[in-house]
């Protein structure tokens, strides 16, 4: 009997050193998903451990922060009611604790009380952040505000929010479009560092920046943005439930009354989107350019690797290693790999093998780090 005492015994007290071994978990920042995009499973814990923060300290703004970022992305495809059902919860409760803090006043906004006064007062909290600035920065280009937009594109750029290798990247979609065009582009990371290339730097400003979606809902914004052009199209009878029906119109029109302004696609734009116009779009560097006549596109790559693109970043980024968008710049990288192969094909059947051999060598490096075995398996099998 002492004998099964002592190995129950044993047994517990194994069993207690093993949960005090566990480590205990602790919440982590949650970043905007164009930085970082964890698991589902993952915000939901996120969500769990962040409440459980709040408990001990109701007053800190971080943590509500962090939580409300952690429920917004574990309902991510879930149900909109119930999605904003909660957030409004959140913000209530966040209005009892932490009213006068940065956070409450941009979240308030990002929840949909598109109130720019909140964003000026979380600016004027901490000037530093570029969670808000991102936001007064679209606010600003929709309403038509050069000045305000100007200087809230210099204040995210001191931010050093974008990473070097995003501005180079978009630098690249720039110079890729033709003087005077018009490029669509797709979502944060191909539109804000663009925006802010134009108005804090300076460049390229000759081209005119529709983000596709902000077009596709506010025509009144499009039609200002064409005015400053000189443009006057019915965008108005453009489609407003099919966005790939309303990119055909305005390519149609555009080309058709205004043919001398190139419209261009980044490539960063879902296929869905143009689908429509997939055969009429050239690719020239970065960009599709749309052309209802054939034209040597291999031409225009080849001239922009040559002597437009900036590549050396692609070898030497300092300090990416620090900035969370790496990962994701390594997937967008891929869109060289498209234009290196293209240039490499022509080298080769032009009978210079040894300099498409060194393109073809660049495409591969950039697929392997991007861990695109598609692409890989496609360059390891060229017989040339």
């Amino acid at each position: 009997m002492k004998k099964f005492t002592i190995i129950i015994f044993t047994i517990f007290l194994s069993l207690n050193l093993l949960i005090s071994a566990a480590p205990i978990q602790k919440p982590e920042k949650v970043y905007r998903f164009v930085y970082v995009q964890k698991p589902h499973d993952w915000y939901i814990e996120q969500a769990k451990l962040w409440k459980k923060e709040i408990e001990s300290r109701p007053d800190d703004p971080a943590i509500w922060g962090n939580y409300f970022m952690a429920i917004k992305y574990s309902h991510w495809r879930g149900d909109p009611n119930i999605y904003k059902h909660i957030t409004d919860s959140i913000l209530t409760e966040m209005g009892k604790q932490i009213s006068d803090s940065y956070e409450y006043n941009y979240l308030r906004f990002y929840n949909g009380e598109r109130d720019v006064s909140l964003l000026e007062k979380a600016y004027r909290i901490d000037p530093e952040r570029a969670d808000a600035l991102y936001e007064l920065v679209m606010y600003y280009e929709s309403q038509g505000d050069k000045e305000k937009l100007e200087k809230f594109c210099k204040d995210l750029y001191q931010t050093r929010d974008i990473s070097p290798g995003l501005l180079n990247y978009n630098y690249n979609v720039l110079v890729s479009t033709e003087k005077n065009g018009i490029l669509f582009t797709n979502g944060d990371n191909d539109t804000y560092p663009g925006w802010v290339l134009q108005n804090a730097l300076g460049i390229r400003k000759d081209v005119t920046i529709l983000n596709l979606h902000l077009t596709f809902v506010n025509r009144d914004y499009l039609k200002r943005k064409l005015a400053s052009k000189g443009i006057n199209l019915d965008v108005d009878s453009f489609s407003k439930d099919k966005m790939n029906v309303f990119i055909e119109e305005f390519a149609q029109q555009l080309s058709a009354n205004y043919p001398k302004i190139a419209v261009h696609v980044a490539l960063t734009v879902y296929k869905g989107s143009i689908k429509n116009v997939e055969e009429n779009l050239y690719l020239v560097g970065l960009t599709f350019k749309y052309s209802m006549k054939r034209f040597d596109n291999v031409l225009s790559i080849k001239n922009n690797i040559y002597n437009t693109l900036r590549l050396d970043y692609l070898d030497y980024d300092w300090y990416s290693e620090q900035y969370l968008a790496t990962s994701l710049l390594d997937n967008l990288h891929v869109n060289y790999v498209v234009i290196f192969l293209k240039l490499a094909e022509d080298l080769h059947e032009s009978g210079n093998s040894e300099e498409a051999e060194k393109w073809k060598i660049k495409a591969l490096k950039l697929a392997k780090k991007a861990n695109n075995e598609q692409f890989v398996k496609h360059i390891s099998e060229l017989d040339w």
